[in-house]
């Protein structure tokens, strides 16, 4: 059996903690939408730098699952 996802996890990152920050009010609309998309930006690259390539669409959206997937 492989490792477990825990242990993936530190072996990649070490003892740091990754800490989530959420908006105390809601955005008006351009600002939500350039913090979704910097967001969207953001997720990207960090899929980007776990594939080492730029991810496909069906990557990004979840519709295939990239634990299986091999470096093109």
């Amino acid at each position: 059996m492989g490792r477990s996802l825990a242990d993936n996890f530190r072996k990649r990152f070490g003892d740091r903690e990754i800490t989530v920050i959420y908006l105390d009010k809601p955005l008006e609309e351009a600002d939500r939408r350039l913090h979704d998309e910097r967001v969207f930006q953001a997720f990207t690259s960090v899929l980007a730098g776990i594939l080492k390539r730029e991810p496909t669409a069906n990557e990004i959206s979840g519709l295939e699952d990239i634990s299986k997937t091999k470096r093109r």
